[in-house]
């Protein structure tokens, strides 16, 4: 973690790559940060994070690659050691963009 005055920040590099199955004229690279920390209020904790990232995307047809700068807020709410919850909202512009995971370990 980085440490910012009193609070710890947990920052994390990401990275992807992606393609569509079949069609290999549409590509998509992303990197990014991922910054959050961890919050143990009690019996469960929770980590809010932030990822914002930039996108190159190769649109069908051999365009070129468009940039776009992509963000989405969340944070993870576990439970114990064994179950997990995830919230996620993506702040740009494709509209309602949103996710809820749950995982169990």
């Amino acid at each position: 973690p980085i440490i910012f005055g009193t609070a710890p920040i947990d920052v994390a590099v990401t990275a992807a790559a992606q393609a569509l199955i079949g069609d290999a004229d549409w590509l998509g690279l992303q990197a990014g940060l991922s910054l959050g920390t961890t919050l143990v209020p009690g019996s469960f904790s929770v980590s809010p994070y932030v990822h914002p990232r930039l996108a190159f995307i190769d649109s069908p047809g051999g365009d070129g690659f468009d940039s776009d700068l992509l963000a989405e807020i969340g944070a993870d709410f576990e439970f114990g050691n064994r179950a997990a919850v995830r919230l996620a909202i993506g702040l740009d512009d494709v509209g309602a963009d949103w996710g809820l995971g749950f995982s169990w370990r």
